[in-house]
Parts: C-alpha cells; sequence; structure tokens
C-alpha cells in the first residue's frame, strides 16, 4: 500500500542582520525530548522534591500560625438628602452637565461631599485626640499619626444605593471599634461647622452672649447675697419694687434687643427686614424707658447704670446700695432670660437647619477575625514550595547537560568566580 509523503511546512524568506540571507520555518515541532526528560528527571529526583514541598508546607502552616489575626469594625452611613444638605436641584443639574462636558458621569452629590470630610485631615485629628491615638501609636508626630490612622481606615462610596462605608483595620478588636466610634459621634458637628449657615453663626454669637450673660447674673447674685449678710436686707415698698422691676425689665429688654441687632447686623445687610424690626423695637423700648422716667444706657456699656425717676430717688438714704444691687440682679436677670429665650429659639432653627444624617449600622467590636485566612496561606505557600522544588531540579539537570564551552554556561561560571573573588577581597579587607 501506498503511503503519502508529509506535506512539507511553508517557508519564509527572513533578512537577519548578520546573514545576508536564511531560510527559516514558521511552524517549529514541539520537542517532545525535552519534556520526556524534564519528567525521567523530575520522577528519579522525586523524593528531593517531596521534601522541599513538605518542607514548604510546615513552613507555610508555621508562618500561618504565627501570622496574628486581625478585625474590622464597620460603620454604614446615609448622607442626608439633596434637599437638606443644601444641594439644590439646579446644582447638581448643573454639575451633571459639566461633568458630561467634561468626559464624566459622577456628580458631585452629598456623598462625596462627606466622603471628602471624612479623609479630611481636620476630622483625623479630632479622632486621633479623642482616641490618644499618638501614644496607641508611639509617635509624637501629627502627620505619621495621621498616616497611620489611615493606613488602618477605608472609606467607601456606594454609587447605586449612596451609602458610605467605614472600615477600620486593627489587630486590637476593641480599637477598631473606638477608631469608627470616634469617625462617627466627630462626623455630624464637622458637617455642622463645615456647612455652617446664618443661623449657625447668630446661634454661636448668642452662645457665646450667654455666657457673659450669666456670669454677670452670678456676680450680681454674689454681690446682693454679701450685702445683704453684712448689712442686712432693708425693706422696699411694693410700688417701689414694681417700679424698679419694670424699669430693670424694660432695660433688660433693651440690651437683649440691642444684643440681637448687633447679631442680625453681623449675618445680614441692613435693609433686611429682621434688621429693620429690631430698630423698631429699639426704638420703642427707649420710649417706654424714658416714660417711666430712666434714661436707656449706653450701647457700649450693657448692664450700666440708669438714671431713674425722682419718685425713686427720694427712698431712705439708708438702703441705696441695697437699692442699686438690686435693681443690677433684676436687669442682668432680664438679659439673661431674654438672651436664653432667643438662644432656645435660633438653637430649634439650626436643628431643623441640621443635615439628617443617619446611621444605617453603628461600629460594633468584631467577634470574628476578618483575616489572615490560614488555609490560602498554606496553599499558596505549599504551592510555592512545589514550583521552587520542580525549577531546581530541572534547572539542575538542564545546567548538568550543558557542555563546558557552553557559552552560557562559561559566561555564567566567570560571573560567579568574579562574585566569588570580590567577597573574599571584601572579607580580606576587613
Amino acid at each position: 500500500m501506498k503511503t503519502e509523503s508529509p506535506v512539507p511546512l511553508p517557508v519564509v524568506k527572513t533578512r537577519e542582520p548578520d546573514a545576508p540571507e536564511a531560510w527559516v520555518s514558521i511552524a517549529e515541532p514541539f520537542n517532545w525530548d525535552r519534556l520526556y526528560r524534564a519528567f525521567e528527571c523530575c520522577w528519579r529526583r522525586r523524593y528531593l522534591i517531596a521534601a522541599i514541598i513538605f518542607a514548604g508546607a510546615l513552613l507555610s502552616l508555621a508562618v500561618a500560625l504565627l501570622v496574628p489575626p486581625y478585625y474590622e469594625s464597620t460603620a454604614r452611613i446615609l448622607p442626608p438628602l439633596d434637599s437638606d444638605s443644601g444641594f439644590s436641584m439646579s446644582h447638581l443639574m448643573s454639575q451633571d452637565l459639566q461633568a458630561l462636558m467634561t468626559g464624566g458621569f459622577q456628580s458631585s452629590g452629598p456623598a462625596q461631599l462627606y466622603v471628602a470630610m471624612l479623609r479630611s485631615d481636620n476630622l483625623s485629628d479630632r479622632v486621633i485626640n479623642r482616641c490618644s491615638l499618638q501614644s496607641v501609636f508611639h509617635t509624637s508626630n501629627l502627620t505619621r499619626a495621621r498616616q497611620r490612622l489611615w493606613h488602618m481606615t477605608e472609606v467607601a462610596e456606594d454609587h447605586k444605593s449612596g451609602t458610605i462605608e467605614l472600615v477600620v483595620t486593627s489587630r486590637d478588636k476593641n480599637l477598631a471599634e473606638e477608631i469608627a466610634s470616634a469617625f462617627v459621634d466627630e462626623l455630624p458637628a464637622f458637617a455642622g461647622e463645615v456647612t455652617s449657615s446664618a443661623v449657625h453663626r447668630e446661634r454661636v454669637f448668642l452662645e457665646n452672649r450667654l455666657d457673659a450673660a450669666k456670669q454677670n447674673l452670678q456676680d450680681a447674685d454674689q454681690q446682693i447675697s454679701q450685702f445683704a449678710s453684712q448689712q442686712g436686707a432693708i425693706n422696699i415698698e411694693q410700688q417701689t419694687r414694681v417700679t424698679l422691676e419694670g424699669a430693670a425689665k424694660v432695660q433688660g429688654d433693651l440690651i437683649v434687643a440691642q444684643t440681637q441687632l448687633r447679631a442680625l447686623q453681623a449675618v445680614y445687610a441692613p435693609d433686611n427686614v429682621q434688621v429693620k424690626a429690631a430698630q423698631a423695637r429699639i426704638a420703642e423700648l427707649t420710649r417706654q424707658l424714658h416714660s417711666l422716667g430712666a434714661a436707656p444706657a449706653d450701647d457700649s456699656s450693657e448692664g450700666s447704670d440708669v438714671d431713674f425717676s425722682p419718685s425713686i430717688r427720694t427712698l431712705s438714704t439708708l438702703g441705696p446700695k441695697y437699692v442699686e444691687l438690686y435693681r443690677n440682679l433684676k436687669i442682668q436677670e432680664a438679659i439673661y432670660e431674654g438672651l436664653y429665650n432667643q438662644y432656645e429659639i435660633v438653637r430649634l432653627q439650626e436643628t431643623q437647619e441640621a443635615p439628617g444624617m443617619k446611621i444605617i449600622d453603628a461600629p460594633e467590636v468584631p467577634d470574628l477575625k476578618a483575616g489572615p485566612s490560614r488555609a490560602l496561606i498554606c496553599i499558596v505557600g505549599t504551592m510555592l514550595a512545589g514550583l521552587l522544588a520542580f525549577a531546581w531540579v530541572i534547572g539542575g539537570d538542564f545546567w548538568r547537560q550543558l557542555d563546558e564551552t557552553d557559552p552560557r554556561k562559561v559566561t555564567t561560571q566567570r560571573v560567579m568566580s568574579l562574585l566569588r573573588s570580590k567577597s573574599k577581597v571584601d572579607e580580606s579587607s576587613r
């Protein structure tokens, strides 16, 4: 039976730089002899390969058992809606249009704003001071403490649901929960400071003024108490008492109105409706104070003395000091009461304007470790040991099969001899 001769492989003509012309085959047949030789070498050194793999498995197991576990404490935050956080629809549409024009498709919504806050240095410093992380990290450098904090903190935004996930990883489970809780607790106050409005600035102004009025009230009460204990209190007629209280009440309302006017002038323009209303109220209180027979105090000296009507000045000369102290006490009480009422109103307005951030999942102390995976360490270590064993055996056999005149072997031996001679020279110089 006639057998067909194999079809010869097509060849192409290529030009190499060293030779003018050379004929190279496109398809080179697979060398099965090399594969058989490698398999034979591995089978012959199978006990060495098994020993290396077994040693690698034991080493991987030891590493997996010695590596300490780490824990993760997770908090999920829902940022406020666009209407609550000050992002209008027109603003978002302009941002989206700008993103489309520049080739992007993500708008800078409230979620990204809160992610930027969580990654800010100011909030990190608050967390570091609250948890005393500089002593925990054993460093006095604040920048290094920030780097360590952000190395163990991850903030990610879920674009589909719009939520923010904060994950803190640490070897200490309690420390991970403490840091995550510090971020969650400090974020609302920090967001309120960043997105402060006119109501917020008015609340801060009234809060400082209220502290000063409280201190003045305590001083006035202490002065009248000391005077009553040293010289005894003087009984004042009911009509005079009513007159004093009425004048003090009007005087206190006038000072509160002046304080409110300065707070409004610090926030709003002079032609604002609230500023004009406050000015009208001051004018009305001034007229009432004149009708009671007293001159209003100067704006720059709150709580100073007032010139009451002559009927009050006809009191007994035995109690002028008591009248002065009692009048000052009533003025300070009126100032404090008026400022406190206005402070509560402004604080309620600020609460209504505050962004409605919600905590979906509060951070907790993790009861299960997040890693490392000991089984994965053992598997990867064993596989690396097996690859190293096969490479060692096959490479050694390939090295032994090379001829002594082979350029690769000659070059390698020359380099190794140079390295050995250099190491001997270094040892002798020492």
